[in-house]
């Protein structure tokens, strides 16, 4: 072991996701042209929308 040498910090941890401590919904939308799915997550309190994610495969 070296001397006067220490090892680097651990990083930070990651923050939260934006919808942390909220009850949300998950939805997942499937359109019958093209069979994308289209996930929502939606506050259940406002109705709003956190997050949309189309999934084209």
């Amino acid at each position: 072991m070296q001397k006067g040498k220490n090892p680097p910090p651990p990083p930070p941890p990651p923050p939260p996701p934006p919808h942390a401590g909220k009850v949300v919904w998950s939805v997942d939308v499937v359109t019958q042209d093209d069979w994308y799915k289209t996930t929502f997550d939606i506050d259940a309190a406002n109705g709003e929308i956190l997050r949309e994610e189309v999934d084209r495969d």
